[in-house]
């Protein structure tokens, strides 16, 4: 998007560069200063410092953002763009900028602006180039009509603006006759039917359209018809329902020799893909993912030796891929295959391809036994998904050693590979690996410790001490965010030197055999006490990615972990997953006070142990926690009294004998170590304390018998004279009967 706003420019080769000094000194107007400094008082934060040149009683040319004309010394350019991709300016835009009636380039992409967009823009008629993209929250534009007097508009970007109420939006920007480049991303533009905006169309000169995620229905082929001169067409993330052939015969029957971009992911295209895509021989990308494909993947697609991107990922497409539908994309860097399950890639052993892949996801294709030699040969990756693809084989530790320092990204899960990790180079602090679900064992490599996310549940490891004990004069293990190693083999304590990965947001150590005491620093983790600034992202840089690769930043990958004893998928939302599961260990001693420090904490399961003593009363305080598991201990005394204690079930605490209090039974004065709570092993003992009952009374009942009977019986025995009585009574109660 940089090359077509410079291409667009006119002011770029009259103007001086940005923050430079202009060739003649000449003050700009004073209006136009006194116009600027409106804007900035409208203006509420500056969190980057972007306005810090903005000071009165100076030249406005020499501000930051502003580019004035070497030969009229006016104001030609605003330009107010973070540096990354989070905001820096937040406010109001000012009418003010509707004075700057020399300006033929604005740009505030990427900043919070709030409220309407100012109609007096429209004043500016000289205005070529006007970038809002992302630069709008949500609240509803109102009007667009004061862009239609922008006759000399080449380029408009309003991406993110709320447009639902601009129903006549296809007819105002249909009137920008010199209008080259239009995108209207995630506008949530009026959802008309596409065959009602083909009567308005009179955009023959556009070079570029992107309408993606606008929820759009039905049939878009006869639109496409008319629009013969595009280089970059984005129809993403709506609700086309087309057959995927008819689109791509629009486009051949319309001699589109240019077209560069296609995407048309994220919809309902049906059928297969058809042999005519060979025909855009100068094709760079094509994004077709996440639509409902079938069929064989198109021979055509040979004919894109230009392609350099190729997502077809998320169909149904099936059959077998060999070398023959690649050896002629020499230029490709972008390969994703995955999610269709149908799917075989099926390669000589010794073939090498010509390309070398930044981006390489086959997820849940069929790639054979063999790990295949035309992946391990790909060097300069970032993005590496080969996640169950059946792969049953061990790792070659050149491929271990080839990983570049560019690798933000490495996925091999739910495969069967084997073996011992060899010692690794370094590897970036940014990395996220999974390894999780396959059959590796021995020691974690120490090269693990400097990753930003770590997966290695469901393995056969039982040595981690290089990730539980980062050095401490080491800074690169500080930025470890995510340890996932339940379901291995790991034996031994859990360290205090774990308390030195400050930014740790989950950790899994369940399903193992870790003895001692849990440390009570585990309060010191900073992410999980709720501290902004210790936070980290928990996947890879998804903007920056995606932003590289042509990607809408909506289709991040999907990772797994274990809440709430499910697996459950996250994308952006997995950074505010936090939580602790040291469950089915052998850990001993009392539950740490430490913990009630984690305010933030979501999750916390440390049940199937043999922790005792009582529950900390200040672990009432934790009241983020949305899972709260200490079943199964030798836990004892009162459970303390909260709120936020009281909200979990009787399952919680289950198992642990000597607990009592709500949600248990009430503890008595002389019960209060001995209330048996209701749980899973509830009937059990009550089994248990039913026996005890009965057998206790059968022996009283047969002891009271015994005494009974020999304290009358015996005593007839022995004295003569109570024997003469006892006889003489019954022979009297039998008279008076008779």
């Amino acid at each position: 998007m940089e090359k077509q706003l410079k291409s667009l420019d006119p002011a770029a080769a009259q103007a001086r560069v940005l923050g430079g000094v202009p060739k003649r000194t000449k003050k700009a107007a004073s209006s136009e200063r006194d116009a600027l400094l409106q804007f900035k008082d409208g203006l509420t934060a500056d969190y980057c410092g972007l306005l810090t040149s903005w000071e009165p009683n100076t030249d406005c040319c020499r501000w930051t953002g502003i580019v004035c004309s070497n030969l009229t010394n006016h104001v030609v350019k605003l330009e107010l763009v973070p540096s990354d991709f989070f905001s820096c300016l937040k406010g109001k835009v000012s009418p003010s900028l509707g004075e700057l009636k020399h300006l033929e380039h604005l740009n505030l992409r990427h900043n919070l602006f709030y409220g309407e967009i100012p109609h007096q823009l429209g004043n500016l008629s000289k205005l070529t180039i006007l970038d809002l993209h992302h630069a709008y929250d949500s609240v509803p534009v109102q009007s667009l009509s004061w862009i239609s007097r922008l006759a000399l508009l080449r380029y408009l970007d309003l991406s993110s603006a709320n447009l639902t109420k601009v129903r006549n939006w296809i007819t105002i920007v249909s009137h920008l006759h010199s209008l080259r480049f239009l995108s209207m991303d995630s506008c949530q533009l009026p959802t008309e039917t596409p065959s009602s905006i083909i009567s308005y169309v009179n955009l023959h000169s556009l070079s570029y359209l992107s309408l993606s995620n606008n929820a759009f229905q039905g049939s878009v082929s006869n639109i496409i018809s008319k629009l013969c001169k595009l280089e970059h067409l984005d129809l993403g993330n709506n609700n086309f329902t087309d057959e995927l052939s008819n689109v791509i015969h629009s486009l051949v029957n319309c001699n589109n020799k240019a077209l560069l971009t296609l995407d048309l992911s994220l919809n309902g295209f049906r059928g297969r893909v058809p042999d005519g895509i060979g025909s855009f021989s100068w094709l760079r990308e094509l994004h077709l993912s996440n639509n409902q494909l079938t069929g064989e993947i198109s021979p055509g697609l040979r004919q894109l030796t230009k392609l350099e991107i190729l997502d077809v990922s998320s169909n149904s497409l099936e059959g077998t891929l060999t070398r023959n539908h690649f050896s002629s994309l020499v230029n490709l860097r972008l390969l994703s295959l995955s999610d269709n399950l149908g799917l075989v890639i099926s390669i000589e052993e010794d073939w090498i391809p010509p390309f070398q892949l930044d981006v390489i996801s086959l997820r849940s294709c069929k790639l054979g036994l063999r790990f295949p030699k035309w992946l391990q040969v790909q060097t300069n990756f970032s993005y590496f998904d080969v996640s169950n693809t059946g792969i049953s084989d061990s790792i070659s530790t050149s491929f271990w050693n080839s990983l570049s320092s560019n690798i933000q990204y490495l996925n091999m899960s739910y495969n069967q590979f084997y073996g011992i990790l060899p010692s690794l180079p370094n590897i970036p602090n940014d990395l996220i690996i999974d390894l999780s679900s396959n059959l590796f064992e021995g020691v974690v490599p120490s090269a693990f410790a400097n990753t930003l996310s770590l997966f290695l549940n469901d393995n056969r490891f039982f040595n981690c001490s290089y990730i539980l004990c980062p050095k401490t004069e080491s800074n690169s293990s500080q930025s470890l965010g995510t340890v996932i190693l339940r379901k291995n083999n790991f034996i031994g304590e859990i360290p205090e030197s774990i308390c030195q990965l400050k930014k740790l947001q989950i950790l899994d150590l369940a399903i193992n055999h870790i003895s001692g005491v849990i440390p009570n620093c585990i309060g010191t983790f900073m992410v999980m006490k709720g501290i902004k600034n210790f936070e980290v992202d928990f996947e890879p840089d998804v903007l920056t990615f995606n932003y590289n690769y042509g990607i809408d930043e909506t289709r991040s990958e999907t990772v797994i972990v274990s809440w709430k004893r499910e697996e459950h998928g996250f994308k952006e939302t997995i950074r505010f997953v936090k939580y602790i599961d040291l469950s089915s260990n052998e850990l001993s001693g009392e539950i740490p006070i430490g913990i009630s420090s984690l305010s933030a904490l979501g999750a916390l399961d440390l049940s199937e142990n043999n922790l005792s003593g009582c529950i900390p009363l200040e672990i009432g305080n934790l009241t983020a926690l949305e899972l709260l598991d200490l079943s199964n201990n030798h836990l004892t005394g009162n459970i303390p009294i909260s709120t936020q204690l009281q909200s979990f079930d009787a399952s919680s605490y289950a198992g642990n004998p000597g607990l009592c209090g709500a949600p248990l039974q009430s503890c008595s004065k002389d019960r209060a170590t001995s209330n048996v709570p209701k749980g899973d092993n509830t009937s059990v003992q009550n089994k248990d304390d039913d026996f005890v009952f009965f057998l206790g009374l059968y022996i009283s009942v047969v002891l009271g018998f015994i005494v009974g009977f020999w304290g009358v019986c015996g005593t007839l025995v022995i004295k003569a004279s109570w024997r003469h009585a006892y006889f003489q009574l019954l022979d009297n109660i039998k008279d008076k009967i008779m």
